[in-house]
Protein backbone atom coordinates (compact mmCIF):
# COMPACT_ATOMS: atom_id res chain seq x y z
CA UNK A 1 0.00 0.00 0.00
CA UNK A 2 2.74 2.65 0.99
CA UNK A 3 4.55 1.85 -2.43
CA UNK A 4 1.58 2.58 -4.51
CA UNK A 5 0.57 5.66 -2.55
CA UNK A 6 4.66 6.29 -2.93
CA UNK A 7 4.39 5.52 -7.33
CA UNK A 8 1.06 7.34 -6.96
CA UNK A 9 2.76 10.69 -5.90
CA UNK A 10 5.51 10.25 -8.13
CA UNK A 11 3.16 9.99 -11.27
CA UNK A 12 1.64 13.42 -10.04
CA UNK A 13 4.28 15.04 -9.08
CA UNK A 14 5.75 13.75 -12.94
CA UNK A 15 2.78 15.29 -14.44
CA UNK A 16 3.09 18.62 -12.46
CA UNK A 17 6.80 18.70 -14.25
CA UNK A 18 5.03 18.00 -17.65
CA UNK A 19 2.58 20.53 -17.46
CA UNK A 20 4.87 23.06 -16.00
CA UNK A 21 7.27 22.25 -19.35
CA UNK A 22 4.53 22.65 -21.67
CA UNK A 23 3.17 26.06 -20.18
CA UNK A 24 6.37 27.79 -20.29
CA UNK A 25 7.14 25.92 -24.37
CA UNK A 26 3.65 27.70 -25.16
CA UNK A 27 4.76 30.71 -23.41
CA UNK A 28 8.05 30.87 -24.92
CA UNK A 29 6.40 30.33 -28.37
CA UNK A 30 4.08 33.00 -27.96
CA UNK A 31 6.69 35.29 -26.66
CA UNK A 32 8.65 34.92 -30.12
CA UNK A 33 5.49 36.24 -31.84
CA UNK A 34 4.59 39.08 -28.80
CA UNK A 35 8.14 40.40 -29.33
CA UNK A 36 7.20 41.27 -32.64
CA UNK A 37 4.30 43.43 -30.79
CA UNK A 38 4.35 47.02 -29.88
CA UNK A 39 3.17 48.40 -26.55
CA UNK A 40 0.13 49.83 -27.87
CA UNK A 41 -0.82 46.64 -28.82
CA UNK A 42 -1.32 45.41 -25.70
CA UNK A 43 -4.76 46.68 -24.61
CA UNK A 44 -7.01 44.47 -22.69
CA UNK A 45 -11.02 43.82 -23.57
CA UNK A 46 -12.90 44.17 -21.02
CA UNK A 47 -14.25 40.25 -21.36
CA UNK A 48 -10.42 39.72 -20.13
CA UNK A 49 -10.20 42.59 -17.18
CA UNK A 50 -13.57 40.80 -15.27
CA UNK A 51 -11.79 37.55 -15.95
CA UNK A 52 -8.67 39.12 -14.53
CA UNK A 53 -10.16 40.71 -11.87
CA UNK A 54 -11.97 37.42 -10.96
CA UNK A 55 -8.42 35.03 -10.83
CA UNK A 56 -6.95 38.38 -8.59
CA UNK A 57 -9.89 38.20 -5.95
CA UNK A 58 -9.31 34.50 -5.53
CA UNK A 59 -5.08 34.63 -5.83
CA UNK A 60 -5.07 37.10 -3.15
CA UNK A 61 -8.43 37.46 -0.80
CA UNK A 62 -8.84 39.66 1.36
CA UNK A 63 -5.23 40.97 0.83
CA UNK A 64 -5.96 42.20 -2.45
CA UNK A 65 -8.80 44.93 -1.38
CA UNK A 66 -5.06 46.83 0.33
CA UNK A 67 -3.11 45.78 -2.68
CA UNK A 68 -1.70 48.88 -4.09
CA UNK A 69 -0.15 49.42 -8.15
CA UNK A 70 3.16 49.49 -6.89
CA UNK A 71 3.06 45.67 -4.54
CA UNK A 72 1.07 44.05 -7.18
CA UNK A 73 3.64 45.10 -10.06
CA UNK A 74 6.35 44.07 -7.41
CA UNK A 75 4.75 40.62 -5.78
CA UNK A 76 2.64 39.61 -9.28
CA UNK A 77 3.75 40.97 -12.51
CA UNK A 78 7.27 40.72 -12.26
CA UNK A 79 7.42 36.98 -10.64
CA UNK A 80 4.63 36.01 -12.98
CA UNK A 81 6.58 36.79 -16.29
CA UNK A 82 10.12 37.06 -15.03
CA UNK A 83 10.91 33.25 -16.67
CA UNK A 84 10.69 35.35 -20.14
CA UNK A 85 11.00 38.99 -19.27
CA UNK A 86 8.12 39.91 -20.94
CA UNK A 87 5.21 42.12 -19.64
CA UNK A 88 2.31 40.53 -17.99
CA UNK A 89 0.35 41.01 -20.67
CA UNK A 90 2.03 38.22 -22.72
CA UNK A 91 1.77 35.78 -20.55
CA UNK A 92 -0.65 33.62 -21.96
CA UNK A 93 -2.91 32.18 -18.82
CA UNK A 94 -2.71 35.78 -17.68
CA UNK A 95 -4.29 37.09 -20.80
CA UNK A 96 -4.88 34.98 -23.90
CA UNK A 97 -3.26 36.53 -26.76
CA UNK A 98 -7.22 36.76 -28.33
CA UNK A 99 -8.21 39.66 -26.11
CA UNK A 100 -5.56 42.00 -26.67
CA UNK A 101 -5.70 44.13 -29.61
CA UNK A 102 -5.22 48.22 -30.33
CA UNK A 103 -6.98 49.97 -27.36
CA UNK A 104 -9.82 52.32 -26.90
CA UNK A 105 -8.84 53.52 -24.02
CA UNK A 106 -5.84 55.05 -22.21
CA UNK A 107 -6.49 54.17 -18.30
CA UNK A 108 -4.20 56.96 -16.04
CA UNK A 109 -3.66 56.62 -12.55
CA UNK A 110 -1.12 57.57 -9.69
CA UNK A 111 1.09 54.78 -8.53
CA UNK A 112 0.58 53.45 -4.95
CA UNK A 113 -3.10 53.79 -5.46
CA UNK A 114 -5.25 50.59 -5.03
CA UNK A 115 -5.18 47.42 -7.36
CA UNK A 116 -8.63 46.62 -6.56
CA UNK A 117 -10.14 50.19 -7.24
CA UNK A 118 -8.63 51.26 -10.36
CA UNK A 119 -10.07 48.32 -12.01
CA UNK A 120 -13.20 48.32 -10.12
CA UNK A 121 -13.41 52.24 -11.30
CA UNK A 122 -12.42 51.14 -14.72
CA UNK A 123 -15.37 48.25 -15.40
CA UNK A 124 -17.61 50.50 -13.78
CA UNK A 125 -17.79 53.49 -15.80
CA UNK A 126 -17.42 51.45 -18.97
CA UNK A 127 -20.13 48.91 -17.41
CA UNK A 128 -22.28 49.30 -21.15
CA UNK A 129 -19.59 49.67 -23.31
CA UNK A 130 -19.26 46.24 -25.66
CA UNK A 131 -16.99 43.36 -23.99
CA UNK A 132 -14.20 43.88 -26.96
CA UNK A 133 -13.54 47.42 -25.99
CA UNK A 134 -9.67 47.40 -25.20
CA UNK A 135 -8.00 49.23 -22.33
CA UNK A 136 -4.52 50.23 -21.86
CA UNK A 137 -3.35 49.36 -18.25
CA UNK A 138 0.80 50.13 -17.47
CA UNK A 139 0.91 47.38 -14.60
CA UNK A 140 -0.11 45.12 -17.02
CA UNK A 141 1.05 46.32 -20.36
CA UNK A 142 4.60 47.68 -19.65
CA UNK A 143 7.26 45.08 -19.90
CA UNK A 144 8.70 45.62 -15.69
CA UNK A 145 11.80 43.86 -16.17
CA UNK A 146 15.48 45.96 -16.64
CA UNK A 147 18.97 45.48 -17.02
CA UNK A 148 19.62 46.81 -13.92
CA UNK A 149 18.09 43.67 -12.37
CA UNK A 150 19.25 41.12 -14.46
CA UNK A 151 17.10 41.04 -17.31
CA UNK A 152 19.06 40.61 -20.81
CA UNK A 153 17.24 43.44 -22.10
CA UNK A 154 16.17 46.47 -20.97
CA UNK A 155 12.52 47.07 -22.56
CA UNK A 156 11.04 48.79 -19.63
CA UNK A 157 12.62 51.82 -20.67
CA UNK A 158 11.25 51.15 -24.18
CA UNK A 159 7.57 50.94 -22.97
CA UNK A 160 7.79 53.91 -20.37
CA UNK A 161 9.27 55.78 -23.42
CA UNK A 162 5.91 54.50 -25.82
CA UNK A 163 3.27 56.44 -23.69
CA UNK A 164 3.13 59.46 -26.08
CA UNK A 165 2.21 56.90 -28.81
CA UNK A 166 -0.09 54.64 -26.23
CA UNK A 167 -2.11 57.80 -25.69
CA UNK A 168 -2.35 58.79 -29.51
CA UNK A 169 -3.45 55.31 -30.65
CA UNK A 170 -6.46 55.33 -28.00
CA UNK A 171 -8.99 56.77 -30.30
CA UNK A 172 -11.57 57.50 -27.31
CA UNK A 173 -8.98 59.14 -25.21
CA UNK A 174 -7.82 58.65 -21.30
CA UNK A 175 -9.89 57.82 -18.43
CA UNK A 176 -8.30 59.00 -15.12
CA UNK A 177 -8.86 57.01 -12.31
CA UNK A 178 -8.82 59.27 -9.36
CA UNK A 179 -7.99 57.66 -5.97
CA UNK A 180 -7.13 60.48 -3.09
CA UNK A 181 -6.94 58.31 -0.20
CA UNK A 182 -3.92 57.28 -1.98
CA UNK A 183 -2.15 59.83 -4.02
CA UNK A 184 -3.34 63.23 -6.05
CA UNK A 185 -2.96 62.29 -9.68
CA UNK A 186 -2.77 65.93 -10.52
CA UNK A 187 0.80 65.98 -8.18
CA UNK A 188 2.58 63.56 -10.52
CA UNK A 189 4.23 64.62 -13.44
CA UNK A 190 3.86 61.26 -15.58
CA UNK A 191 -0.55 62.14 -15.08
CA UNK A 192 -0.07 65.30 -16.04
CA UNK A 193 2.42 64.12 -18.87
CA UNK A 194 -0.27 61.34 -20.24
CA UNK A 195 -3.00 64.48 -19.60
CA UNK A 196 -0.89 66.54 -21.58
CA UNK A 197 -0.77 64.49 -24.87
CA UNK A 198 -4.79 63.15 -24.45
CA UNK A 199 -5.27 67.06 -24.86
CA UNK A 200 -2.76 67.50 -27.79
CA UNK A 201 -3.95 64.00 -29.64
CA UNK A 202 -7.81 64.30 -28.80
CA UNK A 203 -8.55 67.59 -27.03
CA UNK A 204 -10.38 68.42 -23.93
CA UNK A 205 -13.60 65.77 -24.35
CA UNK A 206 -11.44 63.10 -24.64
CA UNK A 207 -9.99 63.12 -21.11
CA UNK A 208 -12.51 62.19 -18.40
CA UNK A 209 -11.81 61.81 -15.23
CA UNK A 210 -13.75 58.65 -12.67
CA UNK A 211 -14.14 61.22 -9.24
CA UNK A 212 -16.14 59.56 -6.70
CA UNK A 213 -17.43 63.04 -5.52
CA UNK A 214 -17.52 67.00 -6.55
CA UNK A 215 -15.01 67.30 -3.92
CA UNK A 216 -12.18 64.67 -5.71
CA UNK A 217 -12.99 67.29 -8.76
CA UNK A 218 -11.95 70.68 -6.67
CA UNK A 219 -8.72 69.24 -5.40
CA UNK A 220 -7.44 68.02 -8.74
CA UNK A 221 -8.10 71.25 -10.46
CA UNK A 222 -6.56 73.17 -7.84
CA UNK A 223 -3.49 71.42 -7.12
CA UNK A 224 -2.22 71.35 -11.19
CA UNK A 225 0.86 72.69 -10.97
CA UNK A 226 3.35 70.91 -13.63
CA UNK A 227 6.59 72.53 -12.46
CA UNK A 228 5.69 71.52 -8.81
CA UNK A 229 4.74 68.09 -10.21
CA UNK A 230 6.70 65.04 -8.51
CA UNK A 231 8.76 62.04 -10.46
CA UNK A 232 11.00 59.52 -8.95
CA UNK A 233 13.52 60.62 -11.76
CA UNK A 234 14.64 64.55 -12.59
CA UNK A 235 15.13 63.14 -16.11
CA UNK A 236 11.45 62.75 -16.83
CA UNK A 237 10.23 65.52 -15.17
CA UNK A 238 12.58 67.67 -17.73
CA UNK A 239 11.34 65.64 -20.51
CA UNK A 240 7.46 66.20 -19.57
CA UNK A 241 8.64 70.11 -18.98
CA UNK A 242 10.27 70.25 -22.01
CA UNK A 243 7.30 68.99 -24.15
CA UNK A 244 4.96 70.49 -22.10
CA UNK A 245 6.59 74.09 -23.09
CA UNK A 246 6.47 73.13 -27.13
CA UNK A 247 2.83 72.61 -26.99
CA UNK A 248 1.73 75.32 -24.65
CA UNK A 249 4.41 77.71 -24.84
CA UNK A 250 4.19 77.79 -21.07
CA UNK A 251 3.91 75.99 -17.67
CA UNK A 252 1.40 78.50 -16.37
CA UNK A 253 -0.53 77.96 -20.08
CA UNK A 254 -1.19 74.26 -19.09
CA UNK A 255 -2.09 74.87 -15.57
CA UNK A 256 -5.04 76.99 -16.72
Amino acid sequence: HEQAEVHAQAKSQKQAELSEQAQVHELAEVHKQAELLTTWLCGITLKALREIMKNLISEFGDMFDEMTTEEFVRDFAKTKSKQLSCRLAEVVWFVPTSELGIPDYFISHAWLGSVKTLLESVLHFLQAAHESTRVWIDIFAVNQHRRSEGAEHDQNSGDVAAFQDVVEKCSCGTLVVVDLKACNPSTRGWCLFEWHHTLRHHGLDRLQFIFKSRDDRALIVTEIDIENAKCFDPKDKEMILTGIMETFGSLEQFNK
